[in-house]
């Protein structure tokens, strides 16, 4: 049945000219579904079409999966878009793959905004934690830096987002009973933005092992919110770019909780710091913008 209504989709595009078909890998089960569509890329378009695969998960990195394998076989003149450096290593040496393939970052898609943030000289660090709010995200050692500073005037912590693991719901509970930090629960849109423009540090202390190229990274970058973060996926690469901090997982906890003492103690420097993530930001953001636009020229 999904065979049948994909070949039927595909086939009835034939129909009108086609520029591009931009073709996101599926993860988990999901990559028998990405099989079925490369099957029908395959016959419908042969290599009239440019196709574009996006891999969006280090999934398929981590092993050999047979069935990434076949979607390549299936689409040998496809581009393969990865989303940095470090996973197109990864991909190369995993896959051996001779065809085409490109880097294209998500820091394409978030405009830097016209001026940093700013700590106050004076008042609370606001410190963010958001995520979705699964196992491995870091919700725990957030939570352990926020009971760390309990009664420290000097810091205000805040957490988007909402559990989606019943494992979860215990510990943002918890956090309600700090006076602290503040859960503003799921945020998008303009009330999101409201709240990223009050923040001065982002910490992310992800353990995923899915990570890959985490969008609140790029977000909070482009209010000069300074991240840090751990090095998992591309998150290291990117965050070392924007002049963040970049520390060990299992040292996250005293290493995040003593750049934001840091931070306390000479507000000039966080400044100077947010200025500088601003600044790195703004030529992320125009590279990635290049890198898509060389890609897309390259396919058309």
């Amino acid at each position: 049945m999904l065979l049948a209504q994909i070949a039927r989709a595909l086939f009835a595009q034939r129909k009108q000219p086609i520029g591009l078909c931009y073709f996101v890998l599926d993860g988990g089960h999901g990559i028998v579904r990405s099989m079925l569509v490369a099957f029908c890329l395959r016959l419908a378009f042969e290599r009239a079409v440019p196709v574009l695969v996006s891999v969006r998960s280090f999934r398929h990195l981590r092993v050999h999966a047979k069935s990434f394998a076949m979607v390549l076989r299936l689409l040998p003149q496809a581009t393969v878009l990865l989303l940095c450096s470090c996973m197109a290593a990864q991909f190369a040496a995993r896959y051996g793959w001779a065809g085409k393939s490109a880097i294209g970052s998500n820091a394409a898609f978030w405009p830097g905004r016209p001026v940093p943030n700013q700590a106050d000289g004076e008042g609370a660090i606001h410190v963010l934690f958001l995520s979705n709010i699964l196992p491995g995200k870091g919700l725990d050692v957030f939570a352990s830096i926020c009971q760390a500073c309990a009664g420290d005037a000097d810091f205000a912590f805040h957490v988007v987002g909402a559990p989606r693991h019943p494992s979860q719901q215990n510990l943002y509970d918890a956090l309600r009973m700090l006076e602290n930090t503040t859960l503003h629960g799921p945020l998008d849109g303009p009330d999101k933005e409201a709240v990223l423009a009050d923040m001065d540090v982002f910490l992310f202390p992800s353990s995923y092992r899915d990570e890959a190229q985490p969008n609140i990274v790029f977000e909070c970058a482009a209010f000069g919110i300074v991240p840090i973060t751990t090095d998992i996926g591309c998150t290291g690469e990117d965050v070392d770019a924007l002049g963040g901090a970049v520390v060990p997982s299992e040292a996250f906890h005293r290493q995040a909780l003593a750049l934001l003492r840091r931070f306390a103690n000479d507000r000039q420097a966080l400044r100077s710091r947010q200025t500088g993530v601003h600044a790195a930001y703004q030529r992320q953001h125009q590279a990635a913008l290049s890198q898509w636009k060389d890609v897309c020229d390259g396919l058309v």
